[in-house]
């Protein structure tokens, strides 16, 4: 830590040194490496723990004595300490792949415009445009946009700064409100994800898509509801987003709406022509994905709108096996109340459902 060399000198010629030996601790940050390799130990190396201080004497001591070997950590560390020496010594040991995957990430941690000014400039590196958005780094991610000009790949990203400005400043430049990420998320998905009420507002006003699909066939619509944004489908609904929309699943909002149990968006769903009794590709009505998730308040509220319970697919006796199956007390008691009989299910279901109660 003090880089004191003399006192390590002296240490390293104590007998029964090993210039091998590594320390564990919980201290230190995970280095990116650990997250692919599943016989990560957590245990770190002299030179990896000189990298971390930067230790920049103790470093080149090691290096020149021992020649001590330059890992992944090493070069990820070296920016977290920010010393020049050691940076070089660690890049110049590493290949442009590992500087990318291993190397970039931890430069654009440091929020050091330098370092990974010298990666792009020196190592023609390309700036990682999710650690910028992970590390909330817009310094490097205004360097990105400056130099791939790819404002299209910019504008979903540059919504998780949340800067008006900086969205009004791709706009005007050219940028499409409806651009997605490798995900297929646009800005609106992304903005619903983040509960940002006046950012799906301003992306509507300005010709976001409110029934633009993601890779699942999700709309914003979808996404709102599986969070429980009630304002937010409000406002996708007077934008005119659809109600009877189908994701990869067949499922529409209203059952997103009766898995998370969200009885008001539900009512606001039906308000606006919401099929209450629409299959999904299993051949589940919204009623029967409530009962499976323990959405008691919104199965009560299906029923009291109609959603049918005499039919193949949704008699009481069934929905009572798919509570039991979801372990769904508090909605089996509700369906017994009404006049499910426990006795009608078969013999399985009526000792899982005994298990439940």
């Amino acid at each position: 830590m003090d880089d004191d060399l003399q006192a390590f000198i002296a240490f390293t010629e104590r007998e029964g040194f090993c210039e091998d030996q590594k320390y564990m601790s919980d201290f230190y940050p995970d280095y990116v490496y650990a997250y692919r390799n599943t016989n990560y130990d957590n245990k770190y190396s002299l030179l990896e723990l000189c990298c971390y201080h930067g230790s920049v004497n103790c470093f080149k001591f090691l290096r020149t004595k021992f020649n001590s070997k330059i890992t992944h950590c090493c070069g990820q560390y070296s920016f977290l300490s920010g010393n020049p020496d050691i940076i070089a010594e660690c890049i110049n040991n590493q290949d442009d792949f590992f500087i990318y995957f291993y190397s970039m990430p931890y430069a654009i941690i440091s929020h050091n415009i330098d370092f990974i000014s010298f990666l792009v400039n020196e190592k023609e590196q390309t700036i990682d445009l999710g650690s910028c958005i992970e590390y909330n780094n817009i310094l490097a991610f205004l360097v990105h946009l400056d130099q791939s000009k790819t404002i299209g790949e910019h504008f979903p990203a540059s919504i998780h700064f949340n800067i008006k400005g900086l969205w009004g400043y791709l706009l005007s430049h050219g940028a499409d409100p409806n651009a997605t990420t490798t995900d297929k998320l646009t800005a609106l998905h992304l903005s619903i994800l983040e509960k940002n009420t006046q950012r799906v507002q301003f992306l509507i006003a300005h010709g976001a898509n409110v029934n633009v699909f993601d890779s699942n066939f999700r709309t914003p619509l979808h996404y709102a509801i599986e969070n429980n944004c009630l304002e937010i489908a409000k406002i996708l609904i007077s934008g005119g987003a659809k109600i009877n929309v189908n994701d990869k699943n067949c499922q529409t909002p209203l059952h997103y709406a009766a898995r998370a149990n969200a009885k008001e968006i539900a009512s606001l769903l039906i308000s606006h022509g919401a099929l209450i009794n629409d299959l999904d590709n299993k051949h589940m009505p919204p009623i029967k994905v409530a009962a499976l998730h323990n959405s008691k308040e919104t199965l009560e509220f299906l029923l009291s709108q109609g959603a049918s319970t005499q039919t193949l697919w949704t008699e009481k006796t069934t929905l009572l096996m798919y509570a039991a199956m979801g372990n769904s007390k508090e909605t089996a008691d509700f369906l017994i109340s009404h006049g499910a009989d426990v006795n009608a299910s078969n013999v399985g279901m009526r000792r899982f459902y005994a298990m439940t109660v």
